[in-house]
Formats: structure tokens, C-alpha cells, sequence
């Protein structure tokens, strides 16, 4: 279920929003491991257009890109959208083509109703890192037997791999 919010029902002094349901986080995607926290202030900013700021917090379990490993990261992200129904007498293609780099965190909607869960869901998605590494002293997986060498080294590094090229030396040596 989708929090929504006409642009009718947001008064003039704003919309103080502090959400307990969390059925908008995106648990097929990332597991969730805590509470969420989320404070949001939506801002009438003209009849067709409103600010929605704030902040979310939550603790979410992420597998390491080196060593497969689980580990525990905390998305603390702060928000700042404006979310504008396009003005029937300007085609919005053309209002975008016309502004600058100032409404380049705007949204256009189809509908003056503002989805808070959609976009939620997207700023958790986008507060995920891109490389998810355990510890930045992360030694990954062995190469060759697949051993995670976090928890100490494994036998394939004690027999002394040869290089490939040792063929080779001999050639070297006439």
C-alpha cells in the first residue's frame, strides 16, 4: 500500500508526515534489519507545484561484493524533491528544454497527487552503495579455490601458483 497525498489536501503552512508503515520498503530487494525512520515536510510552493523534504533512516543487510560476506550498513539520506503537475497551457517537454540546471531535481507528475512510498522506495534504492564492500580492508575470495581470506589464508597460496608465462624462462635463458 502507497501513501498518497492530493495537492488539495496539503494546507498552506505545509504537512508534517512521520510514517510507521513501511509497507513501501523495497524488501524484495534489500532486507531491512531495525526500524525505518522517516520525517517528511511537503510544502505547497504554488498551486501546481510542491516541495517534499526530509529525511530517512534505516538499517538494511547487504552481502559484500568481494567475499559474499553479510554485513550491516545504515542509510541515513536526506530528501529534496519538487513535484510539479505540468500547466495545461505549456507543454512540459518544452518548459524542460527551457529551464536550466535548477529544476534538475524536479518531478512531473500526471496527477497533482504526490506517491510519498514511491518515492521512499527510490531514495532507499539510490542510498544503496554502488560497490558494496564489507570493510575497506576486505581481501575478498581466493581466486582459485574460492576460500574467503578474511577469515585467513587458504592452501592455494602456500603450494606457490606459477605464472603461466613460466613456460617461458627456458626461452629466456638461450
Amino acid at each position: 500500500m502507497y501513501l498518497s497525498v492530493a495537492f488539495s489536501e496539503i494546507p498552506e503552512h505545509g504537512l508534517q508526515v512521520e510514517l510507521t508503515d513501511i509497507s513501501w520498503f523495497p524488501e524484495e530487494v534489500v532486507t531491512r534489519i531495525g526500524n525505518v525512520s522517516v520525517d517528511l515536510v511537503l510544502a505547497k510552493k504554488g498551486e501546481n507545484k510542491v516541495e517534499l523534504s526530509g529525511k530517512v533512516e534505516a538499517k538494511v543487510r547487504l552481502d559484500c561484493d568481494r567475499c559474499l560476506s553479510c554485513f550491516d550498513y545504515t542509510i541515513d539520506s536526506s530528501i529534496q524533491v519538487i513535484l510539479e503537475v505540468p500547466d495545461s497551457s505549456h507543454h512540459w517537454h518544452i518548459r524542460n528544454v527551457e529551464h536550466g540546471e535548477a529544476d534538475v531535481e524536479s518531478v512531473v507528475l500526471s496527477e497533482p497527487v504526490v506517491e510519498i512510498g514511491d518515492i521512499l522506495r527510490q531514495q532507499i534504492l539510490l542510498a544503496l552503495p554502488e560497490k558494496r564492500i564489507c570493510s575497506v580492508g576486505c581481501l575478498g575470495l581466493c581466486d582459485k579455490c574460492g576460500t574467503n581470506l578474511n577469515e585467513g589464508p587458504c592452501q592455494c597460496r602456500k603450494k606457490g601458483v606459477s605464472s603461466p608465462f613460466a613456460v617461458l624462462a627456458h626461452y629466456k635463458k638461450k
